[in-house]
């Protein structure tokens, strides 16, 4: 039996930098306690020293991507509050400078946040407003009660709103919609009125208030393909800004302390005026993609970037510099690993890369694949050969991997139009060149051909949702195929639930049996299939839950079994060492590290304790079935030190 020694250590070997930041978030005393927050498509993550160091904080079941995150205003020596927005439809509040985040439940079941707005004055008034595709929410008690705040909003699809400086005292704020709908709401939300005068019909994107509002009534307005727009009274009515971000899209805009200093973050990369928005130039090295800003009183900026992480500027935006301490923050990533060791990890922007030496560099493939975002990704190895499988909206690729580690392409039509989800190889793809591939709407297709020649297979899911295929080994009575399928059923008290159907193939997708029934909290499962002659079993986990499904020997029925880990844990990945029953060693990643069983889920141990804190998404095993190499959520990469 395979049992990773006690005395294995893991250290960091590398990492995939990079990702998508969607918020930045600075203290109100940023420029003493250097605190900040940032959004990402991997989680949160805080610092204390202005972005040097990071540490991932832990939501409830680790909750991810993040959307929004913002502080609430603070005197000086009071508690700092903030509150960070998921895709999921969660909200999150700290009340201890982020160190502790908790479920606002309050919150629950009414929609994803797409952008915050916090009071002036939020420690009196207790106010905060989401911005929804549903329109405006408003609470009065920190979140614990919400009320919907659409009266007068004739475009509902909210994406910016931001309080007036002045707020304790006008109950001034305003409201950008998708549909190019602009509004001004004069009494905390309560009701708003279209106040969009000489806007063009765009979507307006993003909104900055001038510092000094209570004296010149500036607002700053950032729209789709219709650059910068300013109004000197209240939002009333608004005129072209600059005649240099004309015909422009901006994504995020940041207004210093005095009003002088204005950030834009464009299609064109990051633009800088120090008049008060009246001229524009680029910022030196920001040819970045900026989809959030933030410019403190000393000088300091920060830019989170689509697919670049986190860029930093001391001198108020004039010049920019990747941030190197920056987490990776790829998400999921989805991490393959060929026998040689190579890393192949695939993001959820469609993003495809390479890195043959633990992490430690990088090499982008997407330019190999026509520049095309990837939707799934899948391989195969043997010895120093690989085949890498990955698919865009049109092609299959296949990459592969001679024995002198020499790459190829070939590409083929894809079978199906509509958007893929799910990819799976044979077995023993070298011998029968089959390969599976399903789409969005339920459909699969099966190769022998390696891609060449596509079968469409008649599947009994109907009107469901495919999330997860995979092929079993071949014993000498054939080869399984089971799929995953899943449907909404409805809401719980705390959750919606889904519906989830395990089916079987025993005939390589020819024909298919419903094996069993679940439900779970997300439609997230993953499934493995290890080699085993006597039971042929598969495992199955969702949320906390291992599911074991197998044939007693000597009988034809399946039998199930099933067994948890603690409750906050989320199972991502599960791996099967060795063969035989009795001798078979299951390890499993989750948002708390690994674990390790050696009783087929019975009971479950931490496999690598300076993981334990970790959102672990994939492991590579060695020979012997001991994990050499982790993937941590973001693209970090962890080696153990004394494999075999």
């Amino acid at each position: 039996m395979s049992i990773m020694q006690s005395s294995s250590t893991w250290r960091q070997s590398g990492a995939w930098q990079g990702g998508t930041v969607t918020a930045i978030a600075l203290s109100p005393h940023f420029t003493t306690d250097q605190i900040l927050l940032t959004a990402t498509a991997a989680g949160l993550y805080r610092s204390l020293d202005c972005g040097q160091s990071w540490l991932a904080v832990r939501l409830e079941a680790g909750d991810a991507p993040l959307l929004a995150v913002d502080f609430a205003p603070a005197a000086p020596g009071e508690p700092l509050c903030a509150f960070a927005a998921t895709q999921s439809g969660h909200l999150y509040r700290t009340d201890d400078s982020g160190a502790t985040w908790q479920a606002v439940t309050g919150w629950t079941g009414l929609g994803v946040i797409q952008s915050l707005a916090i009071s002036p004055n939020f420690a009196q008034d207790r106010m905060l407003f989401t911005a929804t595709v549903e329109g405006v929410f408003r609470t009065q008690d920190r979140g614990a009660t919400w009320e919907s705040s659409t009266f007068g909003l004739l475009d509902l699809d909210i994406l910016a709103l931001a309080c007036a400086p002045t707020f304790a005292a006008s109950d001034i704020m305003w409201a950008c919609g998708a549909q190019g709908g602009f509004y001004r709401s004069r009494n905390g939300a309560r009701s708003w009125r279209d106040s969009g005068a000489g806007l063009p019909d765009t979507a307006l994107q993003c909104l900055a208030v001038s510092p000094n509002f209570g004296i010149d009534q500036t607002l700053y307005l950032g729209t789709e393909d219709h650059g910068l727009y300013r109004s000197t009274d209240s939002g009333a009515t608004w005129e072209p800004a600059s005649a240099d971000l004309a015909g422009h899209t901006l994504n995020c805009l940041a207004i210093s302390p005095n009003g002088q200093t204005l950030l834009a973050g464009t299609e064109m990369g990051l633009w800088r005026s120090i008049d008060a928005g009246h001229h524009w130039a680029p910022a030196i090295n920001g040819e970045f993609t900026a989809l959030t800003l933030a410019l403190a009183e000393n000088n300091i900026a920060l830019a989170g970037a689509y697919q670049d992480g986190i860029f930093i500027s001391s001198d108020g935006g004039g010049s920019w510099q990747p941030l190197c301490s920056a987490p990776a923050v790829h998400a999921p990533p989805l991490t393959r690993f060929d026998a040689q060791g190579r890393i192949y990890a695939l993001d959820i922007d469609g993003v495809l890369a390479l890195s043959p030496d633990q992490g430690r560099t990088w090499e982008a493939l997407n330019d190999q694949v026509a520049h095309e975002a990837v939707f799934v990704l899948e391989l195969t190895s043997t010895g120093a050969a690989s085949t890498v499988f990955c698919a865009t909206a049109t092609h299959l690729y296949h990459r592969l991997v001679d024995q002198s580690g020499s790459a190829t392409w070939r590409s083929y039509l894809l079978p199906t139009a509509a958007a893929l989800n799910v990819l799976a190889l044979s077995s023993t793809y070298e011998q029968d060149q089959m390969l599976l591939l399903g789409d969005g709407e339920g459909n699969l297709y099966r190769t022998t051909t390696g891609g060449v020649e596509w079968l469409a297979l008649d599947v009994p899911w109907a009107g469901e949702a495919l999330l997860q295929l995979r092929c079993g080994p071949a014993y000498a009575s054939g080869r399984s195929i089971y799929a995953v399928t899943t449907q909404l059923r409805g809401h719980s008290e705390n959750a919606q639930r889904y519906a989830l159907k395990l089916w079987h193939s025993p005939d390589d997708g020819a024909t298919w049996a419903a094996l069993a029934d679940f439900q779970s909290a997300t439609p997230s499962v993953v499934l493995t299939a290890p080699f085993d002659p006597v039971e042929q079993p598969l495992f199955l986990a969702t949320e906390n839950r291992l599911i074991k499904l197998f044939q007693p020997e000597g009988e034809s029925a399946w039998a199930v079994t099933q067994h948890f880990l603690a409750a906050t844990v989320r199972v991502i990945s599960v791996y099967a060492a060795d063969s035989a029953a009795d001798q078979r060693t299951l390890y499993v990643t989750t948002n708390q590290g690994v674990y390790i069983s050696h009783d087929d889920g019975v009971n479950w141990r931490s496999a690598a304790p300076e993981l334990a804190q970790k959102t672990i998404v994939a492991l590579a095993c060695d020979s012997h079935g001991d994990p050499i190499l982790a993937v941590e959520i973001g693209g970090t990469v962890y080696a153990r030190s004394n494999s075999r």
